[in-house]
């Protein structure tokens, strides 16, 4: 009778182990209900379809897709229909000069970076087609505007440790995470050797898909029609700008170069430009976008306050031209939103996209 109730009480603890590194109350995570209005001319089949966030064969074979295709919410390119599916997530990279070259961030479709403390930055990279790819990282630690990046996209935060004033704000905005500093460590996450910790903590698409399941976390969606972006349906050149070939953030040492030949942004920190540790390609970006914001020292004197919702001023980079723009987030329910001069939405050329979170009165330099 004594086994019996050490083994139940040793099964509660895992319980709750459990929903401490899955951020979760003890429920699942909320099932999105994304419906996508289609025209009554549609047949049945057709409705259904884009209710799933998938074109027809008949649509696909008008728009140019394969069977089997669609467009992707985060990039605006024909990606396979069952990636589309698959949960995305948002991950918190090192972007310290002792954990670059990062590994695994070529296959980012977005990649958000602001500042975390002491004059260091973090980036959060959004991952849907993540699955085949056996190393990412390093990661480290959550904080409070990251939960808002993940938020925007739909994405599950996947981070290692926490600034510890933001442990119970994941419950309260609804952000669904896993936290690689709990009984996930081992199973989520490993520390490589070649690299001293704090910056040698890596995880990879199949320990993700494990960890999602541990989590009780769906490991397929049904795929919005969109998230924060839209996009133009092919890639072309804006009318109108600045014609720019290069942009400079000095705050955050780092440069994007457009490259003609590949219709991307070469991204460079400390004069070293940016590649996949595990490719050893060069990371570039379709689209680069700056949103100036107030970003200020918070209450603890160490981590940075930053304002995610509101609005303010920015600037959009694609196709070797520069356009000023502006940025909205009404309220923690809504995705951010981003207009031109003319105040019309936005719309991205198809591709990754990179986004600065800057202080307002931070210097931006065009070339």
């Amino acid at each position: 009778m004594d086994k019996m109730k050490k083994i139940a009480a040793v099964l509660l603890m895992m319980g709750l182990l459990a929903c401490v590194a899955c951020g979760r109350d003890g429920a699942d995570s909320s099932d999105e209900s994304k419906v996508k209005q289609e025209s009554t001319a549609e047949s049945e089949q057709s409705q259904e379809d884009s209710k799933n966030g998938m074109e027809s064969t008949e649509d696909s074979e008008e728009s140019g897709l394969a069977e089997g295709m669609t467009y992707s919410v985060y990039t605006g390119l024909p990606i396979r229909e069952e990636t589309a599916r698959t949960q995305p997530l948002a991950l918190v990279l090192n972007n310290i000069r002792q954990a670059r070259p990062q590994s695994g961030i070529e296959g980012a479709d977005i990649i958000y970076e602001t500042e975390a403390e002491g004059g260091i930055t973090r980036l959060v990279a959004i991952f849907q087609d993540y699955q085949e790819l056996e190393k990412i990282g390093s990661i480290r630690s959550a904080r409070r505007a990251f939960l808002d990046f993940a938020l925007d996209q739909g994405a599950v935060l996947v981070h290692y440790g926490e600034d510890k004033a933001i442990k119970n704000v994941y419950n309260e905005i609804g952000c669904p995470h896993m936290n690689g500093l709990s009984y996930l460590d081992g199973k989520m996450t490993w520390r490589s050797t070649d690299r001293k910790a704090p910056h040698n903590v890596y995880t990879s698409g199949e320990r993700l898909q494990t960890a999602l399941e541990l989590c009780h976390l769906e490991k397929e969606i049904n795929p919005p029609e969109r998230r924060v972006f839209t996009f133009a349906q092919e890639w072309q050149v804006p009318e109108g700008g600045q014609a720019v070939q290069k942009v400079s953030l000095p705050i955050y040492k780092s440069e994007f170069v457009y490259n003609p030949a590949t219709r991307a942004y070469d991204r460079y920190q400390n004069g070293e430009v940016y590649v996949d540790l595990e490719t050893g390609n060069t990371v570039g970006f379709t689209n680069v976008l700056i949103q100036k914001t107030s970003i200020e020292l918070g209450e603890d004197g160490l981590h940075m306050n930053i304002r995610t919702i509101g609005s303010g001023q920015g600037y959009y980079l694609t196709g070797g031209k520069m356009f000023e723009v502006t940025w909205e987030k009404k309220s923690q329910d809504e995705e951010t939103r981003w207009y031109g001069a003319d105040g019309q939405e936005l719309i991205l050329n198809p591709g990754t996209t990179w986004i600065n979170v800057i202080r307002s009165g931070a210097t931006v330099k065009f070339e």
